[in-house]
């Protein structure tokens, strides 16, 4: 029974998570690989400027489905890179994800901690 309520938990969390990096990214930033283990996910791709970087990780901090923390996101590396004749910003930076608010029963109260959306 617990297996069934964790697939049913997290079966939207890999379309939100791509919702909100397309709705956060800005102009000017390319992502190269995405990688989630668990609530830790990690972005690789090029930029054309270091403000470009800054720029999506104040949008990804603001994001309703990150988590916000101090730590949330962190930039791993970025590095000048040479991409087709164009110098671009090379980045790696992680972040972790909201733990998913389990479903709740009709009739009982939601779980501790748990936010009630509508949508």
């Amino acid at each position: 029974m617990q297996i069934v309520e964790t697939l049913q938990t997290n079966r939207t969390e890999a379309v939100h998570l791509l919702d909100q990096i397309v709705r956060q990214i800005p102009d000017g930033i390319y992502l190269r690989s995405l990688k989630q283990t668990d609530t830790k996910v990690t972005l690789v791709g090029y930029a054309q400027s270091n403000a470009r970087v800054s720029a999506f990780m104040r949008n990804l901090q603001g994001s309703e489905v990150l988590e916000n923390s101090a730590t949330s996101p962190q930039l791993v590396e970025i590095k000048a890179s040479n991409v087709n004749n164009k110098r671009l910003s090379e980045f790696n930076l992680s972040f972790s994800m909201k733990p998913p608010t389990p479903l709740v029963e009709e009739g009982k109260k939601p779980a501790p901690g748990a936010s009630a959306k509508k949508g």
